[in-house]
């Protein structure tokens, strides 16, 4: 059986701190690191990413090579590019 996943982020700066100093962090979702998307062979993936942030980001996808042959991802990302991780080579 497939499944298919509406995915949400809101990605956010925060307020970090540690020891007494602080630092702006992007969140995603209000969480340090981001969440882990886990889809099997064969799942779709609907992902609507929305940056509040105050700087362009690049959203990182690792995927093994069996699930970047057969994962539909469609991602919503004004301006931006995904790239497997074999387009590394300045193809992207």
């Amino acid at each position: 059986m497939f499944l298919t996943f509406w995915v949400g982020m809101q990605l956010v700066e925060k307020t970090y701190w540690r020891i007494c100093n602080h630092t702006i962090i992007l969140t995603v979702n209000g969480s340090f690191p981001g969440p882990t998307l886990r889809v099997r062979k064969g799942d779709t993936a609907f992902v609507n990413v929305h940056n509040h942030g105050t700087y362009g980001v690049t959203i990182h996808w690792s995927l093994s090579p069996a699930l970047a042959r057969s994962l539909s991802l469609t991602v919503s990302l004004y301006n931006n590019a995904l790239c497997s991780q074999h387009d590394w080579v300045g193809n992207c």
